[in-house]
């Protein structure tokens, strides 16, 4: 079971360091928190998820979630329920609550790399070259995605119009799904048949590694081990531009109104303009290990550009001018990190969750 305490100023980042909350015994792979923001799960290569409080005043671990028997990679929330991915090849469904394990879904034959719930829907990515969809309630076994040739990473959700779905039987939910075979693929998820494949002669020539929609959800951007980004018309899969000046594998992607930001390997953050393919700015921390996350978010009035590293630190850059505000650090690789509630919260290889004072890291107190 986890505790917390809170650490003395001029540790690891000065004021902004509000509590350590420790409990994982191993590396931590993921983290996520519900709607509410008042939750947030971890899960870890000790093959357990926790529960832990977000209160800023008393924090705390809710509780652990154990019965996986390898890693896990992959968390998500919905509602009261929390679904685990795991490198023992199976997922489960936990109750937030009571923390029952209430399903183990059983299917795919390799490590599970990615989950996201969408409405009545889980789907899921493997090793085992497919991706899948579950029955949320019952965890029965809805589609398989068959078309990859090698293992499927990164999954992206996009809900069709309702009202075109209504009125001309078009606009599908689309699951777009990439792969170490250097494509992407969309399928309608009704049929369980692909729409489009984002590859071929003019495509990656490596592994995707990560994937965005643009605001209207008719571009498809793909990150890649080749060093680019590219973007793909969704509904046609032909390619509509290539971003290229990265030195590295491309690992984060986000795509805020005209704006690109890419993270990568090669140490650096870049924003593009979506339309020209040109780029604006470098957000660069001294930093000599790969990007892991990054997020854009606005404060106010003011928008701020937040990057993780495996050099053990989290980065803060004002967005206009890619000015480094703040940085900050846990004792190893810093894996994932998510904002909430006036918060950061931050997961790393050194087993912690560090809870950062967001406006303080922000550098607006």
């Amino acid at each position: 079971m986890g505790f917390v305490f809170s650490a003395p100023k001029n540790q690891h980042g000065d004021e902004c360091l509000l509590h350590v909350l420790k409990g994982h015994r191993a590396g931590i792979n993921c983290m996520a928190i519900n709607d509410e923001g008042t939750i947030l799960v971890t899960g870890s290569e000790d093959t357990t998820a926790i529960l832990w409080s977000t209160s800023l005043d008393d924090p705390g671990c809710y509780g652990e979630l154990v019965g996986h028997t390898e890693r896990i990679n992959c968390v998500a929330f919905e509602d009261k329920y929390v679904f685990t991915g795991s490198a023992d090849t199976t997922i489960r469904k936990w109750h937030c609550e009571t923390l029952d394990c209430l399903l183990v879904i059983q299917g795919h034959t390799s490590i599970i790399q990615r989950i996201i719930c969408a409405g009545d829907f889980i789907f899921s990515s493997s090793y085992d070259h497919t991706a899948r969809c579950w029955d949320f309630d019952s965890g029965e076994p809805l589609r398989v995605f068959r078309g990859h040739t090698r293992g499927v990473y990164p999954l992206l959700f996009r809900p069709g119009d309702e009202k075109f779905q209504q009125e001309y039987d078009e606009d599908p939910d689309i699951l777009v799904t990439g792969s170490a075979d250097n494509t992407a693929i969309s399928w309608d998820i009704s049929t369980g048949k692909p729409l489009n494949v984002f590859g071929g002669k003019y495509g990656h020539t490596e592994q995707i590694t990560c994937l965005a929609l643009d605001g209207p959800g008719d571009i498809l951007f793909t990150g890649s081990i080749d060093y680019t980004v590219r973007t793909w018309y969704l509904h046609d899969g032909g390619q509509h531009r290539v971003f290229k000046g990265h030195e590295g594998v491309i690992t984060c992607i986000q795509v805020v109104g005209s704006m690109l930001y890419s993270g990568s390997a090669d140490c650096t953050t870049r924003k593009w303009n979506v339309h020209k393919g040109r780029e604006l700015g470098r957000y660069d921390g001294d930093t000599t290990r790969s990007l892991s996350s990054l997020k854009v978010i606005r404060y106010g009035d003011e928008k701020f550009v937040i990057t993780a590293s495996g050099d053990d630190s989290i980065r803060c850059f004002e967005d206009e001018g890619c000015k480094l505000i703040k940085e900050v650090a846990h004792d190893g690789p810093v894996t994932a990190f998510q904002v909430s509630r006036g918060a950061l919260y931050s997961v790393g290889y050194d087993n912690n969750v560090m809870v950062w004072h967001l406006s303080r890291f922000l550098g607006i107190d």
